[in-house]
């Protein structure tokens, strides 16, 4: 713990809190103060609030403000956590206890403040992003099996609408609707999996799907424009309709066709 010398300004650091931890390190290690809540003039520092003033090894500035001060007694108690601005570089810090007293409008009305301090930061081994060839590579087993449990969700979901097809539109838009939002989750779970190459994605899927097809007939109706339709109400439709209903699909009237003769289904 840091004390206050009797009577004085000045910081007592003992050898083994000295040592502030190592280069970089980012909120690992922190300090307990003690002072005396009454300074040798009688100043109450209670109702002042405090801070800790730094200099770092590269001499660049830094302030901590006190955030768990207590009175106990005659004393008051508080700590200082490191942050990776005070362990920047290797080498001494600098700092003292800054106590102000703040005036209704903020403005600083009485300042105290001890006499420098010092600490330690011990080198440390600071390294900026891996290189490509390090990074850890995920398993071909875990791709696929992640790959394939979504595969199956959305083999189900199809097989799902397939074996339902409603005829009432607007409930197909609605079940349409539905597998869109499978689709969706399908792609945040793909992400979970981790950065996966094109290669690797295409490889899984082309197996899975090489051992499970799709259900015949994903698309599960037509419309006539699928076939040359105009839908204008005036240009002839016949050839298009004809194709439409030799298709074997459902099928939906979407717009305005024009027939010009019968329609034969073969």
């Amino acid at each position: 713990m840091i004390t206050l010398k009797e009577n004085s300004r000045t910081l007592l650091v003992p050898d083994n809190e000295k040592y502030f931890g190592v280069e970089s390190d980012e909120k690992v290690e922190y300090r307990l103060f003690e002072i005396p809540r009454l300074t040798a003039n009688g100043m109450d520092l209670s109702s002042f609030a405090l801070r800790i003033n730094y200099f770092n090894a590269s001499n660049v500035p830094g302030q901590y403000l006190v955030k768990d001060a207590e009175v106990n007694g005659d004393m008051i108690s508080f700590s200082w956590e490191f942050s990776r601005k005070v362990t920047a570089v290797a080498g001494k810090v600098l700092f003292i206890i800054c106590a102000v007293y703040l005036g209704e409008s903020g403005e600083i009305v009485n300042e105290w403040n001890t006499e420098p301090a010092e600490g330690i930061v011990g080198k440390g081994l600071e390294v900026s992003d891996p290189d490509a060839g390090d990074e850890e590579d995920i398993p071909e087993a875990v791709i696929s099996e992640a790959l394939e449990s979504a595969l199956i969700l959305i083999n189900q979901r199809a097989q799902e609408v397939l074996d339902s097809i409603p005829d009432d539109y607007t409930t197909l838009t609605e079940t349409v609707d539905r597998l869109k939002s499978d689709v969706s989750k399908l792609s945040e779970e793909l992400d979970n999996v981790g950065n996966l190459t094109d290669e690797q994605v295409s490889n899984a899927i082309n197996g899975y799907f090489d051992k499970n097809p799709l259900p015949t007939g994903i698309c599960a109706y037509v419309t006539p424009s699928d076939y040359g339709a105009i839908g204008d109400g005036v240009t002839d439709d016949t050839d298009a309709l004809i194709e439409c209903f030799n298709s074997g699909k459902p099928i939906i009237f979407d717009k305005n066709y024009y027939v010009s003769g019968e329609i034969e289904v073969t």
